[in-house]
C-alpha cells in the first residue's frame, strides 16, 4: 500500500514483512549484558535445503542453540523451496517457539532487578 507521500507505510513494506530480510546482526549485548542470545534452526527432513547443522562440525555446535525438526507445508510446498516462501512463516510450531522466545526476551529486558 502507497501512503499518501509515495513512500510504503513501514508496516507494509517488503524488509517489515520479513520478505527480503538477508543478513541479521545486533549488538544487543552492549545493551543487556545477561541477556543470551540464541540460534534455532527449523528444518523440515523432506525439504531438499533444509537440514539440521548442529552436527556440521565443531562450529557449528557451539553456536547454533539447536536444531528443530518439524513437518510443514502441503503435498506441493513441504518437499521443496517453495516450503521456505508459503510454509515455513505460517507454521504453529515455528511462530509458537519464535512468539514464546521474544516474550522471554521482552520480560528480561523489562522486568526491573530484584
Amino acid at each position: 500500500m502507497i501512503a499518501q507521500s509515495g513512500r510504503q507505510k513501514l508496516g507494509d513494506a517488503p524488509l517489515a514483512c520479513g520478505e527480503t530480510l538477508t543478513l541479521f546482526y545486533t549488538k544487543l549485548h552492549s545493551h543487556y549484558a545477561n541477556l543470551a542470545g540464541e540460534w534455532v534452526n527449523f528444518y523440515d527432513k523432506a525439504d531438499v535445503i533444509g537440514y539440521p547443522l548442529k552436527e556440521l562440525n565443531a562450529d557449528y555446535r557451539l553456536k547454533v542453540t539447536s536444531d528443530c525438526p518439524v513437518h510443514v507445508g502441503g503435498p506441493l510446498t513441504f518437499w521443496n523451496p517453495l516450503s521456505h516462501v508459503v510454509a515455513y512463516f505460517g507454521d504453529t510450531d515455528i511462530l509458537g517457539p519464535i512468539a514464546e522466545g521474544l516474550v522471554g526476551v521482552w520480560q528480561s529486558i523489562n522486568t526491573p532487578p530484584g
